[in-house]
């Protein structure tokens, strides 16, 4: 039932890039810690409080987080790479659109080295 869940929810956002595995064998599950902050703006550095940030990997499974007053987050769990997040702050949602296997959120978000990610993560304020 999750991954029927998860394969509408993929359809129905559209736009993956590449998609998660779907041999069993592929899956790797392991406890991860994934700490990052959240902007105003893809260029700025004006931290955002109060953010809920989501992630959610291919079988189902979310973890949860909310900015706290320096627009700092920390999730820490198992996760079945590769995973996918998403942040919703005041009715605005933004989300990746690709599966991910690195849980080091400043290798693909910082101005500079995006690897295609919009810059720093950001929702506006």
């Amino acid at each position: 039932m999750r991954r029927w869940i998860l394969s509408m929810l993929v359809m129905f956002l559209g736009a993956c890039a590449s998609e998660p595995a779907q041999d069993s064998d592929a899956v790797s599950c392991p406890s991860v810690t994934l700490s990052h902050w959240i902007s105003q703006s893809p260029t700025d550095s004006i931290p955002l409080p109060g953010v809920d940030v989501y992630v959610f990997d291919q079988v189902g499974d979310t973890l949860h987080a909310i900015t706290g007053t320096d627009g700092r987050f920390t999730i820490s769990g198992n996760l079945c790479l590769p995973f996918r997040a998403r942040i919703e702050y005041g009715g605005q949602v933004q989300e990746m659109g690709t599966w991910q296997n690195k849980t080091d959120c400043g290798t693909c978000h910082y101005p500079g080295n995006n690897q295609g990610a919009p810059g720093y993560i950001y929702i506006g304020g």
